[in-house]
């Protein structure tokens, strides 16, 4: 399990304000979390954890700040709550890693994380269905890319 400061985003919804972020370092960024088998584990509060301490049309805050896990670990704390803390002290929010809560304390803005149900394999034809969407051949792209589009074929 990885937290803090990744200095990058995974996509255009993680940044506000300002020019776009050019995609080549998110795309970069979600090859090197998929390289090392990483999966972000979402949060509670305020969508952004950095700003640039500028005002109006200089404005900018991102969400750099993460705790990202392995799959396995996620298993083993299957109630680990993310919680980002507003800190006026910093440009960068505090964020805490709670694998002790039994609800989130904010569902509303809580980015679920789609997880395998193991009751999928259950259905006469799922474990097929997923055999055959994980071994068939894909168009070409980023391993993200195709990661992606395995998914959707399940």
């Amino acid at each position: 399990m990885c937290i803090g400061d990744y200095n990058e985003i995974l996509s255009f919804e993680e940044k506000n304000g300002r020019l776009p972020k050019p995609l080549p370092p998110m795309v970069d960024f979600q090859n090197a979390l998929l390289f090392c088998g990483l999966i972000d584990l979402g949060y509670n509060g305020y969508r952004f954890t950095w700003w640039n301490e500028q005002a109006k049309k200089a404005f900018m805050e991102e969400r750099l700040d993460r705790a990202c896990a392995l799959v396995e670990w996620s298993v083993l704390h299957p109630r680990v709550n993310v919680i980002h803390f507003i800190a006026s002290y910093s440009d960068h929010d505090s964020i805490l890693l709670d694998t002790t809560s039994v609800s989130a304390p904010t569902p509303h803005r809580r980015h679920k994380l789609h997880k395998f149900e193991e009751k999928w394999v259950s259905h006469p034809e799922g474990e097929q269905k997923i055999r055959d969407s994980w071994t068939q051949s894909l168009a070409l792209g980023s391993p993200m890319n195709r990661l992606f589009e395995k998914i959707k074929q399940c």
